[in-house]
């Protein structure tokens, strides 16, 4: 409130140092905060979810944990920097990276993004340690975004709510997304999954998320 994102991208250009030291300040309060957490016990190690989507995973908790007291390696870290958006790759180089990946450090896996598109800057954010999996949302290009992910990471595809939030449910559009997302996925070898969040409406039609769901497994491969 005292300091918007306007503010926040002209300072960027304008008064770096002081984006440097904002960025410092507000990383070392993070950690400081799961420094907290981890003495007070106060992470909950057998995740099932990380940001609207699924926290599954045989390697968390570590081998190491005693299944009572969990640190933050035996849980999901998540980082997003919606704002850089509107900047330059090398900005979001210079004044994100550097502080997320010190910030994610002690987790075991992370899970970056939200609904800004990376397709463009996959590249740059595989800097970020333990990065396990990386949002695609309906404003990222699919099938670069699938390039550039492969096997390395996996490739969270944020459907459009718009399919469930009009009057008409249209099965057609939402095939032909989920097919442009899976298709581009498969070609690449991608571990995807596909997820539906931000819905923010229904138009009191709650049966149009039983429908998306019951489409989006029919693009579900059986191996």
């Amino acid at each position: 409130m005292l300091h918007g994102v306007g503010q926040v991208l002209m300072d960027l250009v304008e008064h770096p140092d002081y984006m440097h030291a904002l960025a410092r300040k507000l990383t070392d309060i993070f950690l400081d905060k799961v420094r907290q957490y981890e003495d007070l016990n106060l992470f909950e190690g057998y995740q099932d979810s990380v940001h609207c989507t699924s926290a599954y995973s045989s390697q968390l908790p570590g081998k190491d944990c005693d299944g009572v007291h969990f640190r933050a390696k035996d849980v999901w870290g998540r980082g997003a920097a919606q704002v850089f958006v509107s900047v330059s790759p090398a900005m979001r180089e210079e004044f994100d990276i550097p502080y997320m990946a010190e910030a994610m450090e002690p987790f075991g896996l992370v899970y970056y993004g939200c609904c800004e598109p990376l397709h463009n800057q996959i590249d740059i954010i595989s800097r970020i340690p333990h990065l396990r999996k990386v949002t695609v949302t309906p404003w990222a290009d699919y099938d670069l975004a699938a390039e550039q992910i492969g096997k390395k990471y996996v490739y969270s595809a944020k459907a459009s709510a718009a399919a469930v939030a009009l009057d008409t449910f249209n099965e057609d559009q939402v095939r032909a997304e989920l097919r442009k997302i899976t298709d581009a996925c498969c070609r690449n070898g991608c571990h995807f999954e596909l997820v539906l969040k931000d819905v923010s409406t229904v138009s009191y039609h709650p049966e149009h998320l039983q429908r998306w769901e019951k489409i989006a497994r029919e693009f579900i491969p059986e191996d």
